[in-house]
């Protein structure tokens, strides 16, 4: 986001609105629902719904506190009235991915975009977090021909225009 806003980059693919008030327009694109990823061999893995609540002494790995994704997981947790127990902080999702499989820990990610060895995922109930995912560009900012295309483009992939 800071590349938008400074004009370095036309259009930003992102979270809408999770970096506070500004001018930046969104075309909504799609909503992710995060799950808990466990390690295959974990005493819940076979569970097809859990709970935060049934997660509490669970040491939890997740990403650095400016990652959307981590302040989507601790609004959950606020939201729930739920202290997680934080035994790592990454900077992405392969590495909690990897981590997870080796046992360290759980987390609350996006779906893997393919099977991840060692890792099962499961759905929250009764919360579903989801990730709402868009493209942003800073209004009344010139944004050349090619860029708005490209938007066009990205936005009738998920809207079917």
């Amino acid at each position: 986001m800071k590349e938008l806003a400074a004009g370095i980059i036309d259009l930003c693919l992102s979270v809408p609105g999770m970096f506070g008030p500004s001018d930046v327009r969104w075309n909504h694109l799609l909503d992710e629902e995060l799950l808990i990823a466990v390690p295959q061999t974990h005493r819940l893995a076979a569970r097809r719904t859990l709970s935060l609540r049934e997660l509490s002494s669970e040491p939890f790995l997740v990403l650095s506190p400016e990652h959307t994704l981590r302040i989507i997981f601790d609004r959950v947790c606020a939201d729930a009235s739920f202290l997680p127990n934080i035994a790592f902080e990454g900077m992405d999702v392969a590495t909690l991915r990897g981590l997870i499989a080796a046992g360290l820990g759980i987390g609350l990610l996006p779906p893997a975009p393919a099977r991840f060895a060692g890792v099962v995922e499961i759905k929250l109930s009764p919360a579903r977090p989801i990730r709402p995912l868009g493209i942003g560009w800073v209004a009344d900012r010139y944004v050349p021909a090619s860029a708005v295309e490209f938007r066009k483009f990205v936005v009738s992939k998920f809207h079917g225009e």
